[in-house]
């Protein structure tokens, strides 16, 4: 068959299918070893980077406090150091200021401008040379014993895949080969980076084009993301990865945007919005949100999903152009709505690209026209978009015209 031979295996509908063979004991244990091993040793690295951290922090403090009280020489609480490095110091100079002109000439000393960052720096050149030899010679031989470990086994993994390889090459479709449908995770992440929920390293940020909105309607707008996927996703191999890219991307995307809206950390914001009951779960609760979104779905409420191309229904966000103006007042642009629209938008169009439309998940094919249209919406309509119960083929773009 054409797709066994393919690895990429064949691109069809906004997934990949792939034969593969079953699972290798052998190849199982190796990884989840090989994992743990590269986790521990992750983690023990944390907590070195963190501990030299403090203390260079501590110790930044500290020099703080000394140089001050060196002010104060009737109290006695100079030193011969610091009664020497004030000679240098200028008629009139601030005590902060003098501080920082120690740091900077002592950051020249050193070369500072080749580190990556002040924790660097602090660790590097303050925290660890105080620490004792047989103490950083133990933690440095661990790691490199890790990395030792790991790269060996990566070595007999690629050797134990190349003879499974060549198993399969040579056997037949029933030897125990299977086929699977994955969704295209890399795509979906480089999507989630247009849209601007991650940045170019893969952690999430806020939507700084969400935060003037109303809670309901941010929050909304991820869950609009959620569903869509789940549409499409819900039954491909690989739905446990997408679990994870949903919660470790889209919802705490969600989280810092609520946050930079009202200027709160990350805990109080998850405790006050209870997004679990908006469609944005935690993996543990994401069989139970996502049965009664798929016993909700009607063809009616689904255009985007059964209806593979329809025009005008991919993802976008709306920006508020003003609130409403007393003299001159407009409807919900939506056919058949004759609400007031409280609000102008401006249409910021995120999926332009109609082909290939299989990468995106969800139809991609919002006309690269409307980007920057100012629409009149009710809030309710701007939900239902967001949600994407409606597209903007419902939406009578003319209406400001007239």
């Amino acid at each position: 068959m054409p797709v066994k031979r393919n690895m990429q295996g064949l691109q069809f509908c906004g997934v990949f299918v792939r034969v593969e063979t079953k699972e290798n004991a052998k190849l199982k244990a190796v990884h989840k070893l090989k994992e743990k091993i590269g986790l521990f040793a992750s983690q023990k690295q944390e907590i070195w980077d963190a501990m030299n951290l403090r203390v260079g922090k501590k110790w930044l403090a500290y020099g703080l406090r000394r140089i001050k009280e060196s002010e104060i020489k009737p109290l006695g609480l100079s030193t011969p150091l610091l009664d020497h490095i004030a000679k240098f110091r200028k008629d009139g100079m601030k005590t902060d200021h003098w501080f920082k002109t120690l740091l900077k000439v002592w950051m020249q000393d050193v070369n500072a401008k080749n580190e990556l960052n002040e924790d660097v720096l602090l660790s590097k050149y303050i925290a660890e040379p105080a620490l004792a030899q047989d103490l950083r010679d133990a933690f440095y031989n661990f790691q490199k014993q890790a990395k030792d470990y790991i790269s060996s086994e990566t070595a007999a993994t690629e050797a134990l895949l190349s003879n499974l390889k060549r198993a399969e090459s040579i056997s037949t479709f029933t030897d125990g080969g299977i086929i699977k449908i994955h969704a295209p995770l890399s795509y979906i992440q480089k999507c989630l980076h247009r849209y601007g929920l991650i940045n170019l390293e893969g952690f999430p940020r806020h939507v700084s084009a969400l935060v003037l909105q109303d809670d309901e309607l941010i929050v909304s707008w991820f869950a609009g993301i959620i569903h869509r996927w789940i549409r499409w996703f819900s039954g491909v191999d690989n739905f446990k990865e997408l679990q994870l890219m949903f919660v470790e991307s889209v919802r705490k995307s969600c989280i810092r945007t609520l946050s930079a809206k009202y200027r709160m950390y990350e805990k109080l914001t998850e405790k006050r919005f209870e997004l679990d009951d908006h469609g944005i779960p935690m993996v543990e609760d994401f069989e139970a949100t996502i049965k009664p979104l798929e016993s909700s779905y009607s063809f009616a409420s689904t255009d985007e999903a059964l209806m593979y191309g329809i025009s005008n229904s991919g993802l976008f966000v709306l920006t508020l152009s003003r609130v409403r103006v007393p003299t001159r007042q407009f409807n919900c642009f939506v056919m058949g709505c004759q609400s007031a629209s409280p609000s102008m938008y401006v249409l910021h169009v995120k999926e332009k690209q109609r082909f290939p439309g299989w990468r995106t998940g969800f139809s991609s094919s919002i006309h690269g026209s409307l980007d920057g249209r100012r629409i009149g919406l009710c809030t309710q309509h701007v939900k239902d978009l967001y949600l994407g119960h409606i597209s903007l083929q419902s939406v009578d773009f003319g209406s400001l015209v007239r």
